[in-house]
């Protein structure tokens, strides 16, 4: 459990001090993540209803975090790939609440595993 701990808040800090220097190019990857952030957002605002700025804030937000699954993808493999992305889910979720109204909010929480799931992998046994 400690070791949970100590491992998502050495995560939590690298990956806040890492993104502060992050830009992003217009590369075909980069492209793509855009066209998959602005699909994504508009099958959240079906049922968001968000509204002109908060729907601009949560789609960059949504390819903020695109960009950064598509680094741990690259970068890790199995199981390390899954915790990285499910502490990065956790993180997006968090910060969605600075962009969203309260009972949006919790609804983002509950449709999100349905619009956007998390990767599995297939472990050897």
């Amino acid at each position: 459990m400690m070791r949970t701990i100590l491992l998502i808040t050495i995560f939590i800090l690298s990956n806040t001090l890492g993104r502060a220097q992050t830009t992003f190019g217009l590369t075909p990857d980069n492209e793509k993540i855009e066209a998959k952030a602005k699909e994504l957002t508009k099958k959240y605002n079906e049922q968001l209803a968000l509204r002109a700025k908060e729907y601009l804030l949560f789609q960059k937000k949504i390819e903020e975090y695109l960009h950064l699954a598509e680094d741990i993808k690259e970068n890790y493999k199995g199981t390390e790939m899954l915790d990285r992305l499910y502490i990065l889910q956790e993180e997006e979720i968090g910060e969605m609440h600075n962009i969203l109204t309260r009972i949006q909010w919790n609804l983002y929480k509950k449709i999100r595993p349905e619009i956007q799931p998390l990767a599995r992998v297939e472990i050897d046994k």
